[in-house]
C-alpha cells in the first residue's frame, strides 16, 4: 500500500498495521461477493482496497475523492492490489452540481481537506467538480449501494440531505457515517437533523458498532440487509 509514512494516516498505518479498525469491521460485516460499495472521501484508498476484496469480481467499488493530489496515489494502490472492480470518481459530493472549492490541508493530513472553510486563512485551494449523490449514482448507473461510507469533513450534511430520494427509496442499504458536529455547529446547522432524516427514511442504528452505522430494516444476515 502506497502511503506517506510521515502523514497522520501513514504513521498510524506503519505503527499499528491497521487504520480505523472498527470501520474495517463494518466493511467486512456489510459487504459480500457481488456487493456495491461507495467510498465518499476515499483519500488514498485504504477502505476502497479492502472493500474491493470483499465485493469480489462480481461486485463493484466507487472511490469518490476530489483531491487531485490523491488521485495518482489512489490509482496506484488499486493497481498494486489488482483491484479491477474499482471506479475512481474525482468529484466532491454536495447538494448541487457544478463547481466548488476545496480547502486543502497540508499533505501530512489530506483527510482533513474539505469543501468547507473551517478557518480564516488558507494557503492552498483547489477548484473541483461537485455533484449530488443522486446525480452521481444516476451517472454511474448505481441502482443499489449495499454500503455507503461518508467521511467528508462536515459536508455530510449536503451529501445526505441534498439527495433525499437516495435514502427514502432504499437505494442505499447501509451507511457508515463520520460525524463532524463541531463543523456543523459553526455553520449554524443541527447535526441531529441528519440522524432524524435517516430514521424517518426507515434506517435504524446498528448497535454492534460504536461508530454511527445505519441500516435499512432490522435484520442483518451474512452481510445482507433486509
Amino acid at each position: 500500500f502506497l502511503v506517506d509514512p510521515l502523514s497522520a494516516f501513514g504513521s498510524t498505518l506503519v505503527k499499528l498495521g491497521d487504520y480505523e479498525p472498527e470501520t474495517g469491521r463494518i466493511v467486512d460485516s456489510y459487504l459480500f461477493p457481488g456487493a456495491c460499495f461507495m467510498d465518499l472521501g476515499a483519500n488514498e484508498g485504504y477502505f476502497t482496497i479492502s472493500a474491493s476484496a470483499r465485493c469480489g469480481p462480481t461486485g463493484h467499488v466507487y472511490a469518490v475523492e476530489p483531491q487531485r493530489r490523491c488521485s495518482s496515489v489512489l490509482s496506484e494502490n488499486c493497481k498494486l492490489n489488482h483491484c479491477t472492480n474499482v471506479t475512481t470518481i474525482p468529484v466532491a459530493v454536495s447538494d448541487r452540481a457544478g463547481e466548488t472549492v476545496l480547502y486543502l490541508h497540508p499533505a501530512t493530513n489530506t483527510g482533513a481537506t474539505s469543501t468547507l472553510r473551517t478557518r480564516r486563512r488558507w494557503r492552498f485551494i483547489e477548484k473541483v467538480r461537485c455533484s449530488t449523490l443522486r446525480e452521481l449514482m444516476d451517472e454511474h448507473h448505481i441502482v443499489r449501494c449495499d454500503l455507503l461510507k461518508v467521511d467528508i469533513e462536515g459536508a455530510e450534511y449536503e451529501a445526505i440531505l441534498g439527495s433525499p430520494s437516495v435514502f427514502q427509496h432504499g437505494t442505499v442499504r447501509a451507511i457508515v457515517l463520520e460525524h463532524h458536529p463541531e463543523i456543523l455547529h459553526r455553520r449554524g446547522l443541527d447535526p441531529s437533523s441528519i440522524d432524524t432524516f435517516l430514521l424517518e427514511a426507515g434506517y435504524r442504528p446498528d448497535e454492534r458498532f460504536s461508530r454511527p452505522v445505519y441500516r435499512l430494516g432490522h435484520d442483518v444476515s451474512q452481510g445482507h440487509v433486509s
